[in-house]
Parts: structure tokens; sequence; C-alpha cells
């Protein structure tokens, strides 16, 4: 992340977006993948079958905020965030002093809203006079640990 003051930064690609705040869903990103299923089928076979064959991490939520100096710019961000959808990237955490990066997440799905308004206190930038609040569903992949 290039500012000590943004909470978070999610990096795909080249483009970046930098959030103010930051929340995820359980306090933390999981990092344990559990067993999951795959539906066996047959067609003109009756009945489903179900095998444990692999591992996965869990879809996870999580809730930001960017701030942004124009409301058109908000809802420029805003484009950007929905077409990141379906595309793996980077995100770094500020946790206390440090910085947790864990590389390998999928956005699974983005809802994000441009609002006039701007931001203040820890994270806003000067002037703030929009925002996106965002929430995200992410999902780990098995080379996503930190």
């Amino acid at each position: 992340m290039s500012s000590s003051e943004n909470m978070a930064g999610l990096t795909v690609g080249s483009d970046t977006c930098y959030f103010a705040f930051w929340q995820a869903e359980g306090g933390h990103v999981p990092l344990t993948a559990i067993l999951g299923q795959d539906k066996l089928a047959a067609k003109g076979v009756d009945g489903v079958r179900w095998i444990d064959d692999h591992a996965e991490f869990p879809q996870f939520r999580a809730i930001t905020w960017e701030d942004f100096a124009t409301f058109n710019a908000a809802v420029v961000k805003t484009a950007l965030y929905e077409s990141l959808v379906a595309k793996y990237g980077s995100l770094g955490v500020a946790v206390g002093t440090t910085t947790r990066v864990y590389a390998g997440l999928k956005i699974v799905a983005v809802d994000a809203k441009p609002m006039a308004g701007g931001l203040t206190g820890f994270g806003a930038s000067s002037p703030s006079l929009a925002r996106i609040e965002a929430t995200w569903i992410f999902q780990m992949t098995a080379t996503g640990t930190p």
C-alpha cells in the first residue's frame, strides 16, 4: 500500500484501489480450506451422487470505503470496481504497524455505490467530497496464504 493512512489496498493487474476503511466479515480473511463436494450425475440415470474431492477456501464478505475529490471520480471508479469481478489480485491489509499481503484473491462479486459527501478522519484525503461504499465477496485460492 502506498499510504500509511489507508487500511487496505486491492491490486488487480495495473489497477489499485486504496481503502480508507476495510472490514472483513468475521474480522479476518479466512485462510483455512474446507473440503468441497462435486455433484456426479449422468444423463438417463436416476439419482445424484456427491464426491468429496477437493479443498477450497470459503467465500467471505468485506465492506470498504474509498474517498474522492469529486462525485464524477467516484462514479468512474465504481465502473472499475465492477470490471474486477471474476479476476484475481492481491490484497494488502494494515494490521497495527504491519501490512499483511494476501496473494491469489479472487473477486467473486461487488456491490458498489458512489455517494456524495466525503470521509473525514483517519484515511480521508483532502479535499474529500464523494466516496464509494462497497460490499465485496472474495475467495482465497490455494496459493493465497500470506
